[in-house]
């Protein structure tokens, strides 16, 4: 009850209360660069006014609090503290005699400090300082409708003005608690004492009740002062002229403080260019980024042949005897070189922008592929070759609607040129491979001899395997109505992985259809159109009922298709493919289902 009737009592004395700035100095709004509310203690929205404290009256020099910190963000803070201006431009507050133009400031020094906090929550040694002359707002002008003198928002009437200042500590680390404190000269107090009266004297330090961010240590019964008045404290025995702990009755009354800081900062670079596992050829440019406090660091960087080591197989760079061109303003880095006569191989980008002390060392890496020089001038460069040394190929007598490689362009026979070109057939599309080339590599795969097509040209339907990486080898139709279903009649090489694709539906019961595809059913008289993974009302048999077995195994063919098609791939097992419907009765089963292997030829 003490702090509250001297807080009023305040209030009531000439020297305090708070209103905003109306936005006339630029440091009271600053522009916060990715910064968060560590602590906050002044309300949302800022009030008319707020109880506050004045110095000039309660022979204050300096006022404050010790603040434990939200969050991790401790760089940069910036501390913004509520103050009250009960000053008139003339006039008094008191006599009802205050007037003030609109938007009328008067300026003064403000200093903050922030202080340490020993472990006894004494004032520790100061981490920072900083003083700033404000523009401080006067009070506005006596409102007729308040009848005792105060100003009114339209709303309420109030003494003082509030309005928030802010200071900040660019370089300054905080720790999580800290003590902050805020001191000026009035007439007769403050490190300086000015004599001569004059608005300061007015100007008081808001208080607000209980922070909404933080915490406020060492309990929200305390705060710091340094008065010269014995009254002013809580205890007054405990010694004044000092600024210390006052703890005990400062309940409702906390400095109204708010802390913004910034995350630390973290020291990184990107490497944009070359790609990672780019294959590259001819020009091929080497970007880079540095973010760095300082943007004064210098740059080591290379290209190496094979490795990303120091020192070994360097081909272009700043470093092992190389001095190629390069831009670099500290923040971005520029490279150029022809790879065209490079060796094809993996080589490494090396990107090492220097440190300053203390920063983060970074050393970024990036590998690349110089790819062939397309030998065979097919177009088609690198892993997108498959065939590096394709020739034009010719054929004794190019047959009808088959299609050949003449060094330049896909051509088929026509009925009265000897050749044409082929429409929508490149060397990109047959991934850098003539027919004769292709008909080899299915021959290898397959075991075919592919006879007609070396002696006539490849078929349309030859080229679109290739590029779809698929050839067929068999078709095979699958009974239901046994459980030895039927065998293929290729040997799937172990070498190589297959596709099988598995088609259709068919019937599971004599009467009361119950239909099924290769891994669901649908029992119209209780599933209606649903079709279901397993078999209703047989669910004792597990969902695998009515699924069909690849080589003895269950298969996931996946989710269901309305189409009743589905794939999947296996691995050959040098024996022919064996594929089954798995049920516990087969008699009363009709129909078949399809089956198409494929071999996989890339």
């Amino acid at each position: 009850m003490k702090r509250l009737l001297f807080i009023f009592l305040l209030s009531f004395l000439t020297v305090f209360i708070a209103g905003a700035i109306a936005f006339k100095t630029q440091i009271s709004k600053p522009v916060l660069a990715a910064s968060n509310i560590v602590y906050n203690n002044i309300p949302t929205p800022i009030p008319g006014n707020v109880p506050s404290l004045g110095y000039e009256a309660t022979s204050t020099s300096e006022f404050g609090g010790q603040v434990s910190l939200a969050g991790t963000e401790r760089e940069n803070p910036i501390i913004t503290v509520l103050m009250s201006s009960w000053a008139c431009q003339s006039g008094s507050w008191n006599t009802g005699t205050c007037v003030t133009t609109e938007d009328a400031t008067f300026s003064h020094p403000i200093t903050l400090k922030i202080y340490n906090v020993n472990p006894d929550n004494s004032v520790g040694t100061v981490i920072a300082s900083n003083t700033i002359t404000f523009d401080m707002p006067y009070r506005p002008s006596a409102d007729p409708s308040c009848g005792d003198g105060r100003w009114s928002d339209g709303e309420n009437c109030f003494n003082g003005k509030a309005f928030p200042i802010s200071f900040t500590f660019n370089g300054i680390t905080l720790p999580d608690n800290v003590i902050i404190g805020v001191s000026y000269n009035t007439s007769h107090y403050g490190e300086t004492p000015l004599v001569t009266g004059g608005p300061y004297d007015s100007l008081n330090v808001g208080t607000n009740p209980t922070p909404s961010v933080g915490t406020s240590l060492p309990t929200n019964n305390d705060a710091y002062l340094d008065s010269t008045w014995s009254g002013a404290y809580c205890n007054g025995a405990l010694g004044t002229g000092s600024f210390r702990l006052d703890a005990g009755c400062w309940t409702g009354y906390l400095p109204a403080f708010k802390v913004e800081a910034e995350s630390p900062f973290v020291r990184s670079a990107e490497i944009t260019s070359p790609l990672s596992g780019a294959e590259v050829f001819g020009m091929v440019s080497f970007d880079a980024t540095l973010t760095d406090k300082d943007q004064n660091d210098n740059v080591q960087w290379a290209v190496r042949k094979g490795t990303c080591a120091a020192g070994t197989g360097t081909v272009i760079g700043n470093v092992d005897g190389k001095s190629n061109e390069y831009t670099w303003d500290h923040t971005t880095f520029h490279a150029s070189a022809d790879t065209s006569s490079w060796e094809p191989g993996n080589y490494c980008f090396i990107f090492n922008p220097t440190e300053s002390t203390g920063d983060t060392p970074i050393r970024l890496t990036r590998n690349f592929v110089v790819i062939d020089t397309d030998s065979d001038n097919d177009g088609v460069l690198g892993a997108a070759d498959y065939c590096p040394n394709t020739e034009e190929e010719s054929f004794n007598k190019l047959g009808t609607n088959r299609l050949m490689w003449d060094g330049e362009q896909w051509v088929t026979s026509h009925p009265t040129k000897s050749t044409v070109p082929k429409e929508g057939f490149t060397m990109e599309y047959t991934n850098g491979c003539n027919c004769t080339e292709i008909l080899n590599e299915l021959s290898a795969i397959t075991g075919e001899s592919f006879d007609g097509h070396y002696k006539f040209g490849c078929s349309q339907s030859i080229l679109e395997d290739w590029n779809k990486g698929y050839y067929m080898t068999e078709h095979l139709t699958i009974p239901v109505d046994t459980a030895d279903g039927v065998h293929g009649t290729k040997i799937l090489n172990s070498s190589y992985d297959y596709k099988i694709k598995i088609s259709g539906t068919a019937d599971a019961q004599v009467g009361n259809p119950i239909y099924f595809d290769a891994e669901y059913s649908n029992f119209p008289s209780v599933d209606g159109t649903n079709w279901v993974d397993g078999v209703t009302t047989y669910e004792v048999y597990t969902t695998n009922l009515l699924d069909l077995k690849v080589n003895g195994n269950f298969v996931d063919w996946g989710v269901f298709n309305p189409t009743h098609v589905y794939e999947t791939e296996i691995t050959g097992t040098n024996s022919p493919i064996f594929l089954n419907i798995y049920d516990e009765y087969y008699p009363n089963n009709m129909g078949n289902l399809s089956a198409d292997i494929f071999v996989k030829l890339y």
